[in-house]
């Protein structure tokens, strides 16, 4: 049993690495067009790769049935986005909620320790609507048993939305954009 255990925990910790790994290499290719120095880089490369580390974890949490679909609530998600913890109550929070919670947590944590600059309210505005449009096509794709060729929008949107907010935060410490720079991006 031991051994077992062991084993798993061993799993368990290089599903974590191959995550995190592929969630920087993925942001370091999204925001290769962005003009960013290097500290800063790192950064946003860290947060890139806890995006993917929570859009994984979500998806297992929910496709494994381990909890409802509900793991994470429209009210807890807004009060995160305004800048405040969730403060909603549940009785009864699971551990997938309270990890999904946590992680979402620290990734507005890290988001809001960038320095503001003049991309900072355009690109934290489009931030919270993509976040808000991910959430969306999330909820939508969970309450369907079947899709149809109309729900295409639905799954591109929860496939490339995560690639979007990855990205967007080069702009964040990056030099004065052209807000069609930042549109160009976010398409691209």
């Amino acid at each position: 049993d031991e051994v077992n255990l062991l084993l798993q925990k061993r799993a368990l910790y290089a599903d974590i690495e191959r995550v995190l790994g592929f969630g920087e290499c993925f942001t370091e290719f999204l925001i290769a067009p962005v003009a960013i120095d290097g500290r800063s880089h790192a950064r946003v490369i860290k947060l890139g790769a806890l995006v993917n580390a929570i859009g994984t974890t979500y998806d297992m949490f929910v496709d494994s049935h381990i909890c409802e679909p509900d793991i994470l609530s429209r009210k807890s998600l807004i009060q995160m986005l305004s800048g405040g913890a969730s403060k909603e109550h549940r009785p009864h929070i699971s551990t997938p909620q309270k990890i999904i919670s946590e992680m979402l947590t620290e990734y507005f944590r890290l988001l809001r320790r960038f320095s503001p600059n003049d991309n900072s309210k355009l690109v934290t505005r489009l931030l919270s609507a993509d976040i808000m449009r991910l959430f969306d096509a999330e909820s939508k794709t969970l309450a369907k048993k079947r899709y149809y060729l109309k729900d295409v929008q639905d799954v591109k949107d929860k496939s490339a939305l995560l690639f979007v907010i990855m990205g967007l935060p080069a702009w964040l410490i990056s030099d004065r954009a052209e807000p069609n720079q930042i549109a160009e991006h976010r398409k691209w």
